[in-house]
């Protein structure tokens, strides 16, 4: 939703502390939190953090709940 409205910085804030928050947490779950903080950087153009973030996935494949969309065109150029 913070993407949607171009909220880029809140929504990478909230993000990254949530990540705080979950660093113990199962690996689905960071994947997703993950996951979400690469697209906050692909969509506000940050694409060199976009792909650092996306390298941290163990998942091959977005995880459940996600939607591709061109961040998944994005992952192909660097696997």
């Amino acid at each position: 939703m913070l993407i949607e409205v171009k909220s880029y910085e809140q929504a990478e804030e909230l993000f990254v502390k949530a990540l705080g928050l979950f660093q113990d947490a199962d690996d689905e779950t960071k994947d997703t939190l993950t996951y979400g903080l690469g697209n906050v950087y692909y969509s506000s153009g940050k694409l060199e953090a976009a792909i650092s973030e996306f390298k941290k996935n163990k998942n091959e494949k977005a995880p459940q709940g996600y939607v591709f969309n061109d961040s998944a065109k994005l992952r192909d150029t660097w696997q």
